[in-house]
């Protein structure tokens, strides 16, 4: 959850400073891929698929994290429009996260399920609007 702050805070502190550059983007990404795409990933994994579903779990985790990954990619290659081309990965790990907090109230089967569904919609043409903006 932390991530999510550091994420929203990042870009406008570089932007007031005038130290935004396309090195700071692709930084920026980076770490977007570790937090939001890699560290859920690795955290279902541990928690919920290891004991119950631990082969097909990685291959879930792993398409959850290259999806992400792809998202980012096609986002750092578009010039700035007032949408997102898929769901972003901020949204997709947070809200992963945020039900790893349900984890005993959840039956496993839900994480692959919204894991996939999530991978899909964030390589998926839908335009969602930012906000802020």
């Amino acid at each position: 959850m932390l991530s999510v702050l550091m994420d929203s805070l990042d870009g406008r502190v570089a932007r007031k400073l005038k130290a935004d550059s396309e090195f700071g983007k692709e930084l920026d990404s980076l770490s977007d891929l570790i937090s939001f795409g890699l560290a859920p990933a690795i955290i279902v994994y541990i928690f919920v698929y290891e004991s119950v579903w631990s082969f097909w779990g990685i291959w879930v985790s792993a398409l959850f994290t290259i999806c992400g990954a792809i998202r980012l990619a096609r986002f750092n290659t578009l010039c700035n429009i007032d949408y997102f081309i898929g769901v972003p990965i901020t949204f997709s790990g947070g809200f992963i996260a945020l039900l790893l907090l349900f984890t005993d109230k959840l039956m496993w089967v839900i994480y692959p399920i919204i894991m996939v569904i999530l991978s899909i919609l964030m390589i998926s043409p839908l335009h969602v609007p930012k906000l802020g903006k």
